[in-house]
This record gives structure tokens, C-alpha cells and sequence, in this order.
């Protein structure tokens, strides 16, 4: 037999130049999205202190002023569940940002 018979007989329907789009789009798709990952890792690193800074300090600023207005003040109306909430969550979005991070390193994939 020759090459065009086996070729027409093989149930390709498909031209030669479409296939393998499929597989083209998604290498094109994995390199974007590595280069997208590896930009946006190097940036948030970069950022990394100045956010463990923030979100550290007004966590302790809330926990600190919650301590002061429990020990040292009667009767006041003070926020106090806002605030240990609020400071929490401060806690709590850094512990997100250092996950996000290790997502993102392209040193683990």
C-alpha cells in the first residue's frame, strides 16, 4: 500500500497544518502564564518586608491599645471587638501573603 491510501484510511479528518494547535496554544498558554508567576513573585518578594512591616505593626498597635483600654480604662466605649478582629485578620492576611508566596516561587515548581 501507499503512504496517501494509509493516510486517507487512518481516520485523520483533520488537515496536517491544524494539528498539534491545540497543544501549541496550551505550551503558549504554560509559557505566559511562568512568565506572568515569575514577574509577579519577583515583585512581591521585593514588597515582602514592607508588608510583614505594616500588617505586624497594626496588629500589635491594635493589640497593644485593646491591652491599655481593658486594664486602664472604666466604662469606655472603645471598640474592643472591632479591633481584636481587625488585628487578627492583620495577622492573618500576612500568613495568606507568605502561602501566596510559596505559590508563586518558581524555585517549587
Amino acid at each position: 500500500m501507499n503512504a496517501n491510501k494509509m493516510a486517507w484510511n487512518s481516520g485523520i479528518t483533520e488537515p496536517a497544518w491544524t494539528r498539534g494547535a491545540s497543544d501549541f496554544v496550551l505550551r503558549a498558554l504554560g509559557s505566559l502564564w511562568r512568565a506572568v508567576r515569575l514577574g509577579l513573585s519577583a515583585i512581591l518578594e521585593w514588597l515582602s518586608p514592607l508588608v510583614a512591616l505594616v500588617l505586624l505593626g497594626t496588629a500589635g498597635i491594635c493589640y497593644l491599645a485593646c491591652g491599655f483600654v481593658y486594664l486602664f480604662v472604666s466604662h469606655s466605649h472603645f471598640p474592643m471587638f472591632f479591633t481584636m478582629c481587625f488585628s487578627t485578620g492583620c495577622l492573618a492576611a500576612l500568613v495568606l501573603y507568605q502561602a501566596f508566596l510559596y505559590l508563586l516561587n518558581p524555585d517549587r515548581a
